[in-house]
């Protein structure tokens, strides 16, 4: 008939075409064969045919039917998932955009049957499992198989970095929540297809089962997700009432659902299956498993993507980014991660003067903001004001969540404000008119429309308010288009002055200052630069990204400057020096007029900083803490044992004021939990607790400190290299002023410490949220208490350097250290090795008498002595890099020894912490660099012509210096302890933890109780206290762990057991999370000794890669100085000497997975590295500075980055890790990126000495004369 054609043409040649473009953002991955599936295009056909019977004009074939298209598309979009919806004060509901919502694609619909496809007998046998089970069953998990209306498939690609995906089960399915029957049900079910492809992968690729019983697997586990989400959900949207929370449903659920697979498997009774259960403990617990496993390598996989897209996009590789974003399915990352490219790709054309070409992206950045909210890969700007950083996944308040995503998208509105500022004032400066109006429109119209959303004012969240970042880009391009319309000359001050008096916020100081620091006009700048200074008690001196003392480090290292040592420039404001220049950089040759002006820059910031010039005093009062309860030490750890260094999580706040002002410490994150933003939000939260706002205000002087003193030992440095040009000036006296100040400062700096550190965290009650609370107070505490010691070592270190230009302190009599290191670097400097030689022998008799071992504060260490040995250790470090930068091998060698002997002797007590293994690094690394570079400059050896010869020397050389210096590695390693599971080693001790988790684990070990909060919040407060509290809470009193907390004697033999696998747990957190979240037996506690037996087995892993770790770090210098050849003899050495070893802990983990019955993928990667991945990971970490070095000039031809992508797709041909957390390989690649791009950031000693003191070699002579002298004192 003619209305049965016209139904067809509509469908096929308009409506679906339409519904594809309509969501190209959101459904982009989406193959046609699976979206257009049978029963969803009889769906489009009754959605075309109830359009045309309401529209009175019947269509035309060759009508124009926009109208009617859009029509039929809004009727088939009607799903959107769990998407709680705000509502503002005005009682304005928001509703999801349009883009938003689509049409899940039905795979079963009541009275019609099955669809046809590749899910099609699954499908069924899933329906056939429902309709079979036992209704009691059915009526526990609210699932009436008479009432599903509809079994679909949710096209979207599933984002696991959604907060959604913490909702338990979602990431199987849902019940539609906005589709209801006429009786108040919930009538469709949404499976997501992330987990139904994985269950129909498994029936085709598995090969060990008939297939039939792989379906009834994989149909029941189908069947089993299904009625757990359906638990959550309720039948309708009164089924929960405000009483019920997870916390309280999820047990039910479990119960149920162990109910569902034990009656299955009665009713399907097999051998394989019968087996299976007993070997796991858990019916269909293969499949279950397998599934948890699939979700988490796609997590993996996706996190990879995204990194890898955003590190070529800075590595300036901006095709390499596009083919990494392409392969994203999931919008959310696929968008937000092609955002970041745009920005970091224009920031590099403003960086190489394409401003034009800059300001071309704007329009396309915007652009994918706008799509990306409108299909929801980003987050409603409404939702800010409506919920402000928090997303609920249970109506009860206690389930809400924080919402990252808000955080990310302020970040990324700063960044676009800033791109935008930036470009506009680059234009202004170029008198460009046109690229300039244009820019600015761009910029007012997305100010306005961000500022609509009030982010600014939400509390809680860092808000980023637009009208005051346009009006601070409007005042500097009107400023510097002035200035160049002016043609003012350098240093007329008097110009600027009327201009930045209306200067209002950072940025606007920021845009100009750049803009005059490229220009080389310091007068002028250092003008702007104190003025800010003096109106910080109206203008900050940071705000995000724009920060004080970043620009005036800049302007510093500027004036100081050598040439550039052609490394590419960085390209973004978080990276990008203000002035453009390395702090790393060695004595500056500045004319002697410089020393006038850096005298004034000096003299001008002392006038105008007022009470930042001083140390703080600690302003709380001294009530807070009397009426807390002390605490008592930690002692953790043996007193035979030293622990290897490890830091606390610091709380994320004014992370961009420390990467300035303290970029010469490089910190590891020992215990990420992958949840601080729940735990700490972002920064130091909004909350009751009075040392939050003490803590921010004193982060913000403590950072001006840790500058000045960086900024006067920049200057030491410069003095240091051009003393011989100062004739007739002496800027001694100006130096020992700054000396003098930093005494001061250092006496001042240990009050503050001494203060911070007694005042008294209250202890928590005795539930787990106000222990988590606790933690998150007490972790605020001892962030501030590290930034306070670090402004100590900072200026201890330029006190070092300021003695090394000859400043004299009689105030520094009782440190003698101080003056010989000083002594050292400045003969170091001179290349006069006698006098160098000297000054270390000084050195090292006074330090034999000393102590190098630490207990931390946090641990009840003594303030002032902590300062003064980590102060101490860090002088080692600037020895231990100096001695082989001189040639002197035997003396490196030497003050190591001494170093291991110095631990051995002076004990400090329990829970001290030892930092050998870095100083070994460093004085290992040294000699092996000196060592390579001196082959380099040797003649090739008599009768022997091939160059590869001279490669078999060096390794002959490297060997026999490697085996001397693994003795005394591994000397020292024997007493230190690297995982409080090393306790367990032996079986008979192993067996009382087995039998304590078996006994007690029941009901005790939850999720809950391993928040990593708590956890921590337990180890402070004592386990043997809390286990007494956990007697006096009436809710417990079915906890097993009961029977022993009333007697001391059984108690602390509980508490024992109880502090090491606490301790366990946080060393081990992310393996803890992939246990959670991929086995079966997670779900019960008296089965967490099987995690910690696999964790015993890594622990083994990693005391024979810890062994090795010298074998590696020579391979590191051999891979960065390009010597290939002998590169790759090491790599080949390490397999031959590993191998064995390698296969017996690989064959022992499948034996742990066989009797555990599960798989651990954190644990199976590190184990598969065989001792071998690491040193893949240092190759290609060389490789990154090659690449970006002809990033410009070759691009996508480029035969370094043509290498590095080969071997980085080596890496990831299996994704590391199962996504929770970034893997470790890729982070290496990352600071190798940025230690690239702004090394005055990532800037350590090896950049510091290595710009200062160029590397002696030696003769084949000299070297072996060292070797044996070496060889000799063994």
């Amino acid at each position: 008939t003619r209305q049965a054609k016209c139904v067809l043409q509509q469908t096929h040649q308009r409506v679906l075409p339409a519904y594809r473009t309509f969501h190209q953002d959101l459904l982009a991955h989406q193959d046609d064969a699976i979206l257009f599936g049978p029963l969803f295009v009889g769906r489009v056909y009754e959605a075309v045919i109830q359009c045309l019977h309401r529209d009175s004009t019947p269509l035309d074939e060759d009508a124009d039917c926009q109208a009617f298209v859009d029509e039929v598309l809004r009727q088939l979009n009607d799903y959107v998932g769990y998407r709680p919806v705000a509502v503002l004060e005005t009682e304005q509901k928001l509703e999801p955009y349009p883009h938003e919502r689509c049409r899940p694609i039905p795979v079963y619909i009541r009275g019609v049957g099955v669809a046809c496809g590749p899910y099609e007998q699954l499908i069924a046998r899933t329906i056939a499992i429902l309709a079979a089970t036992n209704p009691t069953l059915l009526e526990q998990a609210y699932f009436d198989l008479a009432r599903l209306a509809e079994l679909a498939i949710d096209p979207r690609p599933y984002d696991f970095d959604h907060p959604a995906n913490k909702r338990p089960n979602y990431q199987f399915g849902t019940w539609d929540l906005q589709l209801i029957d006429e009786e108040g049900y919930y009538c469709r079910f949404v499976i997501q297809q992330v987990s139904l492809d994985a269950l129909a992968r498994r029936i085709q690729e598995a090969q060990d089962a008939a297939a039939e019983d792989l379906l009834l697997e994989s149909a029941a586990a189908l069947a089993g997700t299904i009625l757990m989400a359906s638990g959550v959900c309720g039948r309708g949207p009164d089924t929960h009432s405000s009483e019920i929370s997870l916390g309280n449903l999820l047990p039910r659920i479990a119960t149920y659902r162990d109910a569902f697979y034990e009656q299955l498997l009665v009713d399907h009774p097999s051998e394989r299956l019968i087996a299976e259960a007993k070997h796991l403990r858990q019916p269909f617990g293969g499949v279950r498993q397998y599934l948890n496993a699939e979700l988490s390598r796609q997590r993996a996989r996706q996190l990879e993507q995204t990194y890898l897209a955003r590190l070529y996009a800075r590595m300036g590789y901006a095709a390499a980014s596009a083919r990494e974003v392409a392969a994203v399915p999931t919008p959310s990352a696929r968008i937000v991660c092609q955002i970041h490219c745009d920005l970091t790709e224009a920031h590099q054309q403003l960086d190489s003067g394409q401003t034009a070409a800059a300001a071309g992206r704007l329009p396309t950045i915007a652009e994918l903001l706008e799509r990306g909210i409108q299909c929801g890969a980003i987050v409603d700007p409404w939702n800010i004001l409506g919920f402000g950083a928090n997303f609920s996944l249970f109506p009860t308040l206690e389930n809400t969540v924080h919402d990252h995503r808000v955080d990310e998208l302020n970040t990324m509105m700063d960044e676009i404000f800033a791109l935008q500022g930036r470009t506009w004032c680059r234009a202004a400066a170029a008198r460009d008119r046109a690229t300039e109006e244009e820019v600015a429109g761009q910029f007012r119209q997305l100010a306005q429309w961000w500022d609509q959303f009030a982010a600014d004012a939400v509390s809680g969240i860092e808000g980023v308010a637009a009208e005051p970042l346009y009006q601070a880009a409007a005042s500097a391009a009107q400023a510097l288009a002035a200035w160049h319309e002016a043609g003012t000359k350098a240093g007329d001050i008097a110009f600027w002055q009327p201009h930045v008096a209306d200067f209002e916020s950072p940025k606007a100081y920021i845009l100009v200052l750049n803009a005059l620091i490229d220009q080389k006009d310091f007068v002028a700048s250092m003008g702007v630069l104190m003025h800010w200074l003096s109106r910080s008690d109206e203008v900050a001196l940071h705000q995000g990204e724009d920060l004080f003392y970043a620009v005036a480090t800049g302007w510093l290292n500027e004036l100081l400057a050598v040439p550039d040592s052609g490394d590419p420039p960085p390209s973004d404001p978080a990276a990008r020096p203000p002035a453009g220049k390395s702090d790393a950089a060695g004595p500056a040759e500045a004319p002697a007029n410089d020393w006038t002006l850096v005298q004034k820059f000096f003299d001008f910031l002392e006038a105008n900083a007022g009470e930042y010039w001083d140390v703080p005093d600690f302003e709380l009062s001294t009530a807070f803490s009397e009426l807390s309860t002390s605490r008592p030490s930690a002692d953790e750890g043996d007193p035979e044992y030293r622990e290897e260094e490890q830091e606390e999580e610091a709380p994320d706040g004014q992370e961009e004021l420390y990467a300035a002002a303290y970029d010469n410490m490089v910190y590891r994150d020992s215990t990420d939990d992958g949840i601080d933003s729940e735990l700490l939000g972002e920064g130091l939260s909004d909350s009751d607790f009075e040392l939050d706002e003490e803590a921010r205000r004193l982060t913000d002087r403590l950072a001006f400190l840790v500058a000045l003193a960086r900024m006067w030992k920049r200057t030491a440095l410069a003095v240091l290299g051009v003393s011989r040009q100062l004739a007739g000036q002496s800027p001694h006296d100006r130096l020992a002023t700054w000396l003098d100040q930093l005494v001061q400062n250092r006496s001042r700096l240990v009050t503050l410490l001494n203060a911070i550190a007694g005042h008294q965290v209250p202890l928590p009650g005795d539930n787990e949220v106000l222990q988590m609370e606790y933690d998150r107070r007490r972790l605020i505490k001892d962030a501030l208490l590290e930034r306070v010691v670090i402004a100590y070592m900072v200026s201890t270190e330029a006190a070092q350097f300021l003695i090394a230009a000859g400043v004299q302190d009689d105030a520094l009599q009782d440190e003698p250290e101080l003056r010989q290191t000083s002594g050292l670097v400045r003969a170091a400097l001179a290349g006069d090795i006698p006098a160098a030689l000297q000054q270390y022998q000084a050195f090292l008799h006074d330090f034999e008498k000393l102590p190098i071992l630490y207990v931390p504060l946090s641990k009840g260490g003594h303030a002032q002595l902590t300062v003064a040995i980590r102060s101490r250790q860090r002088t080692v470090r600037l020895v231990l890099e100096l001695l082989p930068r001189l040639g002197l091998l035997k003396e490196t060698c030497e003050l190591l020894q001494r170093c291991a002997e110095a631990e051995r002797q002076r004990p400090v007590g329990p829970g001290a912490v030892t930092e050998y293994d870095q100083l070994f690094r460093i004085g290992y690394q040294g000699m092996v660099r000196c060592l390579v570079a001196s082959s380099a400059a040797w003649e090739p050896p008599a009768k022997k012509a091939n160059p590869d010869d001279r490669e078999e020397e060096l390794i002959e050389y490297l060997q026999h210096l490697t085996e001397m210096m693994m003795v005394r590695w591994l000397d020292h390693s024997r007493g230190v302890r690297l995982s409080v599971l090393e306790r367990v080693a032996n079986e008979k001790q192993w067996k009382k933890v087995v039998q304590f988790i078996k006994r007690y684990g029941q009901g005790l070990f939850s999720q809950l109780f391993f928040n990593l909060g708590n956890l921590r919040a337990i180890l402070q407060m004592g386990v043997e206290p809390w286990l007494s509290s956990l007697g006096e809470r009436a809710e417990d009193e079915r906890l097993p762990l009961l029977e022993v907390v009333h007697e001391k004697t059984t108690r602390r033999a509980a508490a024992d057991q109880l502090q090491l696998i606490i301790e366990a747990i946080i060393e081990n957190y992310t393996e803890y999370r992939d246990y959670n979240g991929t086995t079966t037996q997670s779900d019960r506690g008296e089965m967490l000794y099987t995690l910690l037996d696999m964790l015993r087995l890594r622990v083994t892993y990693d005391r024979y890669a810890w062994n090795l770790m010298p074998i590696g770090q020579a391979h590191e210098i051999l891979v960065r100085e390009q010597r290939e050849v002998a590169a790759e003899f090491w790599r080949n050495e390490m397999i031959r000497r590993t191998s064995e070893m390698a296969d017996q802990l690989w064959g022992r983990l499948g034996q742990l997975e066989a009797e555990h019955g599960m798989k651990l993928t954190t644990v199976s990667d590190r184990i598969g590295e065989r001792f071998v991945r690491p040193l893949l990971v240092d190759r290609v970490c060389a490789l990154v500075r090659p690449s970006m070095a002809t990033a410009a000039s070759d691009g996508a031809g480029s035969t370094a980055f043509n290498k590095f992508a080969q071997q980085v797709d080596e890496l990831t041909r299996e994704p590391t890790g199962v996504g929770l957390d970034v893997p470790d390989w890729l982070e290496d690649i990352e600071e190798e990126v940025e230690r690239t791009r702004a090394v005055r950031i990532h800037s350590n000693l090896v950049d510091e000495v290595g710009a200062l003191v160029e590397q002696c070699t030696l003769t084949r002579s000299q070297l072996q004369d060292q070797l044996d002298a070496m060889e000799a004192d063994e």
